[in-house]
């Protein structure tokens, strides 16, 4: 109640009180100053009450739209087998889509090319959304599901610095052979770089040798796998190459004529001073030959230690032989420079004549003329 309403109710009370002769007793209440007009109201306590909120009706829910399934679920994987050439989506993963047109599509995003041997690819998620994304695929009609990374390694096979030895040595005796024969020893100067092949049956073969002799070479090696050439590699090489030879067999002196057990065959040192085409092999071409510079035991005699003594001199009489299939005709001639070896070609004349020919030395008394 309010305070005006209990005011008017002890107004009330108080009136009928006093008109009401029956009642004698007035009681009154303890612990009052009666000495003071009591306000009634003052000590009265008042209830307050909350006001009344109406409660607004709970709104409906609002339906839940439908689901839209992607139109495209890719799952990665690891390949079945190393791709080739360009990788695609296709090779590293499991496609689902509907759409048959937008399968293919899908399917042969270019993800970079297969990686060579001995190298890596890395497959990133972000890469294959990239390539979805060119398409007109935005987030919500793709998923991408499976690793957070494919990783493809060439697989390869390595040279060491030992077969690249093997094989250049190889070509080099190879070489020797052909000739006098030999030996040959090749070390690569510097450590080569890796060479990472394709797995297989690996050949090795010399494709430049360089020249001839010891010193340093540029030698070309071609690799081939399964017979198949996959690459080509030059290295610097220290040659170091022994041709047989004749050398003397006791040490000679200026002077001294050559004579068969003069001479004995050797390994000769092929080096900047002395060149391949500068060893004498055959016995006949130092037999009889004038020794013009000391030549130690051992040591290969050359061209340029010996003197030939003329086997005839200019102005010597010959036999001129000329030949016609199998006819052979002969003539009385003349010299006209000294005969030093057989198989020098000499200048000569018919006896009686001033017309010269040029001759071939068939031997000491035989010039045969063309």
């Amino acid at each position: 109640m309010r305070k005006t309403e209990i005011k008017f109710a002890w107004l009330g009370l108080l009136l009928w009180m006093a008109a009401s002769p029956a009642l004698a007793v007035i009681i009154l209440p303890e612990n009052v100053d009666w000495s003071k007009q009591p306000n009634w109201l003052e000590d009265v306590p008042v209830q307050e009450t909350e006001p009344v909120v109406e409660s607004e009706p709970e709104p409906e829910p609002l339906p839940v739209p439908p689901v839209e399934e992607p139109l495209v679920r890719i799952r990665l994987h690891d390949p079945d087998r190393m791709p080739t050439g360009i990788v695609t989506l296709r090779d590293v993963a499991d496609i689902d889509c509907d759409d048959s047109e937008m399968f293919e599509n899908v399917a042969a995003i270019d993800l970079g090319f297969a990686p060579e041997p001995g190298e890596t690819l890395y497959i990133f998620p972000h890469r294959i959304e990239a390539g979805l994304r060119s398409m007109g695929l935005y987030e919500g009609d793709f998923t991408i599901d499976g690793p957070e990374r494919i990783t493809l390694h060439g697989e390869s096979q390595g040279v060491s610095m030992e077969q690249i030895e093997e094989a250049i040595s190889a070509g080099l005796l190879a070489r020797a052979v052909q000739g006098p024969g030999g030996e040959v020893e090749a070390y690569l100067i510097r450590k080569p770089a890796p060479l990472n092949l394709p797995p297989g049956n690996l050949e090795i073969e010399a494709e430049d040798l360089d020249r001839p002799g010891s010193g340093i070479r540029q030698v070309q090696l071609a690799f081939i796998v399964d017979g198949e050439k996959v690459a080509s590699r030059t290295y610097s090489v220290r040659v170091n190459q022994k041709s047989y030879g004749l050398v003397a067999k006791r040490s000679l002196v200026p002077g001294y004529l050559i004579h068969a057990e003069d001479l004995t065959e050797g390994l000769i040192s092929i080096d900047s001073q002395l060149a391949d085409s500068e060893i004498v092999f055959d016995p006949k071409q130092l037999i009889g030959t004038k020794v013009v510079r000391p030549v130690a035991e051992g040591s290969p005699i050359t061209e340029d230690d010996v003197e030939r003594v003329p086997i005839r001199i200019r102005g010597e009489k010959v036999t001129l032989v000329q030949r016609f299939g199998n006819v052979q005709t002969t003539a009385p001639g003349e010299l006209m420079e000294d005969a030093l070896k057989v198989g020098q070609e000499v200048r000569v004349k018919k006896s009686n004549s001033r017309k010269t020919f040029v001759g071939r030395v068939v031997s000491p008394w035989e010039v045969e003329v063309r």
